[in-house]
Order: structure tokens, then sequence, then C-alpha cells
């Protein structure tokens, strides 16, 4: 059955159409309860309480809401006036985050300051508002001053705090700096590279123009904590120098206290010793047994980089031609370097190709001399100088190469039975343990 859900706050009429028949939705009181204690959302709440006189009953009783986010966006903000969000907030038992966006003329948000209604805050964690030019700087900072924020212990004091950089005077900022529990400038040297909703305040004052800016217009320097316009004075007074985290130095003292890595390929990347150190570049360390040249390189050039499979040591492109042994595997393509050879590889003496332990494993027909551990692989298994097959016990199925089978490591005899007799190759020591074996040429 389609469910419709008409107009929003004061007005809203729920129609359940169906062919014959019109479905009521009418609970007891209690079970209404029930079900909005579960309810984050302020308009669903506001739904079920103009679906009946039972969930108005329920939804509009004071408190009846319990611990909440209280979210005024979209239809809702655009009918919001102050005595209506002053009868939403009696509903509220404990809000938690407050965010109104894009409120008309008609909000101003003189009813956030009551005495009344300060015990709904007493637990308020965040607050935002976005898109709100008629909620002045002063109404929030007599807001957060009625509820006690700044009487708080630190770390019970706001978790993020959000305003219209048009209502905010320059010289109230370290006002609202005191109502956070994280250190705002800590706070965005952290998450500059994140989700701006990340950060704990979104207000800055450029130290050059003495503009209010918000988080994506600023350059702050890490070492000093002075704020630019990111686009106009920052430049004149620092530069980025970590394209990962967008890192910003002011020149001079602050820029000889931090350490930067530039990219060796490209010679354009650049990162901060956190970021460098975190992956976002990667270093030529070579292996324990020889190290590479220690330079530094951007995701862009790693195509210039090789890694072992097998020791997972790094190299360029340089350096790991410059090794000796070093090997890919002709099969799936995996690399080593030249002290993860013999561990993990094995080489055809008849052709020189590469096979990983895997590839070689799987392959058919592969073979090895039981003395002088020769390989030859699938295709040269034939092959007149490692014809193993040729030279394989017909007993224990080892094989050897021409070179050891010149000293005799194969016999050749008749194998006698009651109705049986037949011809096989036979190596010394099974020729050993069979007493019924005749040898008939060897050693």
């Amino acid at each position: 059955m389609p469910l419709r859900l008409i107009g929003a706050l004061d007005e809203v009429h729920i129609s359940v159409a169906t062919a014959t028949t019109v479905a009521t939705f009418d609970v007891d009181e209690s079970v209404a309860t029930l079900v909005l204690s579960h309810v984050k959302s302020t308009r669903d709440r506001l739904a079920l309480a103009c679906s009946s006189r039972v969930w108005r009953q329920a939804a509009a009783s004071e408190g009846s809401w319990g611990t909440c986010d209280l979210v005024i966006d979209g239809n809702l903000s655009v009918k919001i006036t102050d005595a209506r969000f002053e009868r939403l907030l009696r509903y509220c038992g404990d809000v938690r985050n407050l965010e109104i966006c894009g409120p008309m003329p008609s909000f101003g948000g003189k009813c956030l300051y009551k005495a009344a209604l300060a015990t709904k805050f007493q637990n308020l964690e965040t607050v935002k508002f976005k898109n709100c030019p008629y909620v002045s700087g002063l109404t929030v900072a007599c807001f957060l001053r009625s509820i006690g924020v700044r009487d708080r212990p630190k770390k019970n004091r706001l978790r993020c705090l959000h305003l219209e950089e048009c209502n905010v005077d320059p010289n109230d900022l370290g006002h609202f700096h005191e109502c956070l529990s994280v250190d705002p400038c800590k706070s965005f040297h952290k998450n500059n590279d994140a989700d701006d909703k990340e950060i704990s305040f979104n207000l800055w004052r450029c130290s050059e123009c003495m503009e209010i800016i918000e988080n994506v217009e600023v350059a702050m320097c890490v070492v000093c904590d002075d704020t630019f316009c990111a686009d106009s004075c920052g430049d004149d007074h620092g530069y980025t120098f970590c394209e990962f985290c967008y890192g910003f130095v002011c020149h001079g003292e602050c820029e000889n206290q931090v350490t930067s890595y530039l990219c060796h390929g490209c010679e354009n990347a650049s990162a901060c010793e956190s970021c460098a150190l975190g992956g976002n570049l990667t270093q030529c360390l070579g292996s324990l047994e020889k190290p590479g040249c220690s330079e530094w390189f951007c995701d862009g050039c790693m195509e210039e980089f090789v890694l072992c499979d097998a020791c997972d040591c790094a190299w360029c492109e340089n350096c790991w031609d410059a090794l000796p042994k070093t090997i890919s595997c002709d099969e799936c393509g995996k690399c080593v370097c030249g002290a993860c050879v013999e561990k993990n590889f094995v080489v055809c003496d008849a052709c020189d190709c590469a096979w990983c332990e895997d590839c070689w494993t799987a392959l058919p027909k592969t073979s090895s001399c039981a003395k002088c551990h020769k390989h030859a692989c699938k295709m040269c298994v034939g092959n007149s100088k490692f014809n193993h097959e040729q030279r394989r016990c017909g007993s224990c199925r080892l094989a050897w190469c021409d070179a050891c089978d010149v000293m005799a490591y194969m016999k050749l005899g008749e194998f006698g039975g009651c109705t049986t007799i037949g011809v096989i190759l036979c190596c010394t020591a099974c020729a050993k343990d069979h007493p019924k074996l005749q040898i008939i040429s060897g050693e």
C-alpha cells in the first residue's frame, strides 16, 4: 500500500489508499511512545505526530522525544519560526546535536537562550548553523552562555561548532574557541585533508587582511598557526609544502622547522614527514643485503619502481637494474631481488627461463637431476642434453641429466618373473634392493 505524507509541522495528513479499503495507523499511546523513542529524524517524528490523535499526544508531550538530535532542514526549515522551534524544543528531552540549515527570515533564534529551555541542552555536543543569515553571532554567544558551555570541564564542552561567517565579529572568535573541547587549530591540522565536518570550528581570521574566512579558504601555518586567505594573502606569506594534507608553512623561520620530501621521479609531488612515512610516497630502501638509493617516489612515478615479491624490499628502476641476479617469473611476472632468487625461484638450465615456485610446481613434465639438481622446464624436458625422461629410474622415479648419467648413476637391467620378462632402467640404489633384477650393464 502506498504511504504518502503531505505537508509538514502543523498540517500533515497521512493517506493510505487501496482499491476497496482505507487502512488506519492507530495504536495505543504506549506503543506510539515506544516507536517514537527509536525514531531519530525530526521530520519523521513530526509526520507521525500528525497521523492521528494518539500519535500527536505521544509525540507532543513535554520531553517525549527523550535524548535526540534536533535537525531542521529541507521543507522544515522554510516553515520554522521562533515560536514553532520553541514548541519543538519542549518535545525534546536532552538535545545532543543541534543543526539548523536555511531557515526563513522569520527564524532569528531568540528562543534559544530562554532560561526555561536551558535544561534541554545540558549535554549538547555539536551546534551547526548553515545558511542562517538572520541568526547573529551575538544570539549564538548568548545561547551558549545561557546553557553554561564555558562552565563545563574542558573535555565536556562542544565537540563541533559551525557558524555563518557574515554574522560573526572577528573579535568574538576567541570566545567561541573557549566553548570547544577540541583545540580548533589542532583539529584543523588533523582534518584539513578530510571533510570540513570533521573540523571542530569553521571560521578563522586572516592574519593579513583581518577578514573572516571559512575552512575551505584557509591556509594555516603548521608551525605558528597563523591563518591566511589561501588564494591571496597566503601566497605572499608562505606556500603549501605537502600536497597530500595541504600543509602550509610561512616563509622564513617557520619553513626552517619543517621537513618535506620531494618525488625524485617527477620532482613535483612533495609531502610532509607524516604523509611521506604514512605511505603517500615510497622510498627506495633496497634490502638488508644491499641498501637502495633512499630517494622518494610518488604514486605517479611508481611505474619506475620495483617491489620484490618475496621479501617486499623496494627499489627504484635504476637500483633494480644494477642488482645482480634480479629475475622475474616467465609465467606470472612475479619479481624477486638477487638475494631471493635461489630461495624462491627455479631456473631452467637449458633455456634459462625462470619460474617462481608456485608456477614451477604447476608445470607439467618439469624435471630436476637427482645429483646436480639442474632443472629442465616443460619445453626442455626432451632436450638431448637434459633429456631426463630417458634417464629416469623405473623404480624410484628419480631422474638424472646426461652428465651425471655418464658417471653410472643409471643401470640397465632385466627384470625376470614367473610369467614376465622385461627390460627397465634402474639406478644403482634400487638395483641392490631388488634381488630379481639382473644387472646387464652399469658401473
